[in-house]
């Protein structure tokens, strides 16, 4: 495993995406600086989402709602299930089925996030080692 999988295996899901959002989500980030003596190349890539206030709060309570769903159907969802009733399980998997397309619709968006940042990277190391584009 990789350091990144390392550091979110024993995590809650709270607590994984608490520092997602707040380092994607956030406005001008005065603590990534360059190094102020440069004295070889210094090459930084970022990723960050810059929107107003009101968007990066629908985000978080977005996320917070999956959170608390999430949640809920791993410690108390099967609470409310009647189990001799038909009608009970048929709700329980209109539940599940809505909190299912919640859940696809945001992790659509995080693939996209993550495409987006590997053709910029891409991009980057194509533009980095193509002799045309070295010293303009």
């Amino acid at each position: 495993k990789n350091a990144a999988e390392r550091f979110v295996e024993k995590k809650s899901l709270g607590q994984v995406v608490g520092p997602y959002l707040e380092k994607t989500y956030r406005g001008q980030d005065k603590e990534h600086n360059p190094p102020e003596e440069l004295t070889e190349i210094h090459v930084s890539f970022r990723f960050r989402i810059e929107t107003n206030s009101d968007d990066a709060e629908l985000v978080k309570k977005k996320w917070a709602n999956l959170i608390d769903e999430r949640n809920d159907l791993v410690h108390h969802f099967l609470e409310g299930v009647e189990p001799n009733s038909i009608e009970s399980w048929l709700a329980a998997g209109m539940k599940l089925d809505a909190q299912r397309d919640e859940i696809v619709a945001e992790s659509d968006n995080l693939r996209g996030y993550v495409s987006f940042i590997q053709s910029s990277i891409n991009g980057l190391a194509t533009g980095a080692i193509n002799i045309d584009y070295v010293g303009e």
